[in-house]
């Protein structure tokens, strides 16, 4: 009854949302191996790092070259080929509204591939985009259109498989049809759980602090082997995936639902989502968590600033306790499937006789801080102090601090943040200082500026209220070759592209090669114009940033040459390549790129250029340094 009770509800949301489209009659067919056994190593709504995936992505027998056939009859309305992203790609049109789209080929059929070639020599360019004339190149259900390949930033070979609407709707394939050629009979897993205070005075374990805790079960029922203790409002957090039968692949789930005492408190049903809207993820995880330690935390909550239409209106996740009962919590997850794993246990309401202490290894000074979204934790370690009233230095006004509450080696102060940003925290000899500059708020533009420093917001670059910090000095090498700088951290996600201006004040020399870079776990290049000695770009990750020069030109060795074929290594340093281009005997010849291994290789199909004479070919990086390689074709 369960599962039934699970379609007809999924069934009525489509209806209400999508009533133009009988959703659940339209049928296609499965677009690698039709008919025949599959698997998937990754599903509709899955967590990935910076958005949710969009389709399937369906295993081609751990290689390139897999026949792929048109879901149904259509036309091809879109054509891509790229180095990034989706890689070669088509989207093909559908009587029914529907366009399915086919990612990370290899190769288009023939007559795809002749047009894909005549606008590449047209254009003198690898990389592509054309959008054919309606039924320009018609297509029938079980169609040869492409082949498999691992083109663009994917990480192994494998169609990437979706089905959209001219709006821009991602839905998930799965429920067009019920492809059998999936078998799944496994129920979703659930690993960990973690609970977090929402108020000032909310506790967890009678600490102002997110609370972590493993999750045991298996075979679909879950539990925790004791109760927790909480006090106030408060919000789930869960690491949970799904399974297919067959493959050890973690995917993504469906629906949750999180009932408090038997009472309904949140609903999550990821069935369709708008592409635009697929970095909401980043507030429907716990991003922070997941850039610390990689865990995916699902917030069994909808969070401020959350704009995904996935959530029941009515439930937003959050609820209080404010007793001292013990509560019954029950949390279904589904996968599209209609697998269920069930995960019940119990809260405590209060506060606990004894708060866990904190580790003297895990505390390195007398009194430090913490930020838990709008609250910032003060935690004091000096016993003697532990009476002692505090005092916050607030925009220009001095107010006194109370322990909020204590344990046998620490005291904690609490301030709300939404209050007014402090300066200072001051209790007996022990002074803390704080970075914040400027409360940012969501839905409207705001200009931080500062000595070398202007960091434009504009209206939906952020998803909640930032409480920006900033460094109050940037480095440089003696060289001048390079300037760091910081704002705020990498560990809050941006919604949309935010805008700074970094004035290096004349410290930095050769400014016509030097670009931005984001420096948070590695290099990204960011780029940059310049007005003097004013670098503007932008950025969609806060933290630490790098100006920095690049003066060598990319390198361009030769892989293999043949009559057949060419391959050469093309490569730069940092800023990475911009732009090549190929000539035989002073003709532009069409290279394939593949940017994850750094080659370049000629591919004759289609084409009766002899591989004879001489070979020029230039590269240009993104700072606009200039390599030529010349070669001696036999």
């Amino acid at each position: 009854m369960r599962f039934v009770f699970f379609l007809i509800t999924l069934f009525s949301l489509f209806q209400q949302t999508f009533a133009q489209k009988a959703l659940f009659t339209d049928t296609f067919l499965f677009p690698i191996k039709p008919g025949k056994r599959n698997f998937l190593t990754g599903n509709f709504g899955e967590l990935r790092s910076n958005h949710f995936h969009g389709g399937l992505d369906i295993k081609t027998d751990y290689r390139t070259g897999l026949p792929v056939y048109a879901a149904a009859d259509g036309y091809v309305s879109r054509i891509v080929m790229s180095t990034a992203g989706y890689g070669n790609v088509l989207f093909v049109t559908h009587p029914n509204g529907y366009i399915t789209v086919y990612a990370h080929l290899e190769k288009f059929n023939y007559a795809l591939s002749k047009f894909v070639k005549e606008q590449q020599y047209k254009k003198e360019s690898f990389e592509m985009e054309e959008r054919p004339a309606a039924y320009r190149f018609p297509v029938t259900a079980g169609q040869i259109i492409a082949y498999s390949g691992n083109t663009g930033s994917s990480g192994g070979p494998h169609l990437h498989f979706e089905i959209r609407d001219t709006a821009n709707n991602l839905y998930n394939p799965l429920y067009f049809g019920g492809f059998k050629e999936v078998v799944d009979h496994v129920p979703p897993i659930m690993t960990k759980l973690a609970i977090r205070p929402m108020a000032l005075e909310s506790r967890v374990e009678g600490e102002f602090a997110r609370y972590e805790t493993p999750i045991v079960g298996k075979k679909g029922k879950y539990k925790l082997s004791k109760p927790i203790t909480v006090k106030g409002l408060i919000g789930l957090e869960l690491v949970t995936n799904d399974r297919q039968d067959g493959t050890g692949n973690l995917n993504g789930i469906a629906c949750m639902e999180v009932f408090l005492d038997g009472k309904e408190v949140f609903h999550y049903n990821m069935d369709r989502f708008k592409y635009e809207d697929g970095n909401n993820i980043n507030v429907h995880q716990d991003y922070e968590t997941l850039k610390k330690r990689g865990n995916h935390f699902q917030r069994c909550y909808k969070a401020d600033g959350n704009r995904l239409v996935n959530y029941s209106n009515h439930l937003n996740g959050k609820f209080a306790i404010n007793d001292t009962l013990l509560h019954k919590l029950k949390i279904n997850v589904y996968d599209a499937y209609h697998n269920q794993s069930t995960f019940d246990f119990e809260l405590q309401g209060g506060i606990p006789e004894k708060i866990k202490t904190i580790s003297w290894k895990w505390v390195k000074k007398d009194l430090s801080y913490e930020q838990e979204e709008n609250y910032l934790k003060l935690i004091l370690n000096d016993k003697k102090l532990f009476d002692s009233v505090g005092i916050i230095s607030v925009e220009g006004r001095s107010v006194e601090a109370k322990c909020n509450y204590r344990s046998a080696n620490h005291a904690v102060f609490l301030w709300d943040l939404r209050n007014g940003l402090p300066d200072s925290f001051n209790i007996g000899d022990k002074v803390q200082l704080f970075p914040f500059k400027e409360a940012i708020q969501p839905g409207k533009v705001q200009k931080h500026s500062n000595a070398v420093l202007d960091v434009h917001f504009p209206k939906q670059s952020i998803f909640d209220t930032l409480y920006l910090k900033t460094s109050p000095e940037f480095t440089y090498a003696k060289d001048s070759s390079k300037i760091g700088f910081e704002v705020h951290d990498q560990f809050l996600p941006l919604s949309s592209f935010v805008y700074i201006s970094f004035n290096t004040k004349g410290l930095l020399k050769n400014l016509g090669k030097s670009a931005a870079y984001s420096i948070n776990g590695g290099w990204r290049y960011l780029g940059g114009t310049w007005k003097e000695n004013i670098i503007d770009f932008k950025t969609k990750n806060l933290g630490k940033f790098l100006i920095a020069n690049d003066t060598k030109p990319p390198l361009i060795k030769i892989a293999k040459k043949n009559r057949k074929q060419i391959q050469l290594v093309i490569n730069d340093n940092l800023s990475g390549i911009k732009s090549f281009n190929c000539y035989i005997n002073g003709q532009w010849v069409l290279f394939y790129y593949e940017h994850k291994k750094s080659l370049i290789w000629t591919n004759n199909e289609l084409s009766n250029i002899p591989l004879q004479g001489e070979l020029l070919v230039k590269a240009v990086d993104n700072c606009g340094n200039e390599a030529e390689l010349k070669v001696k074709l036999k």
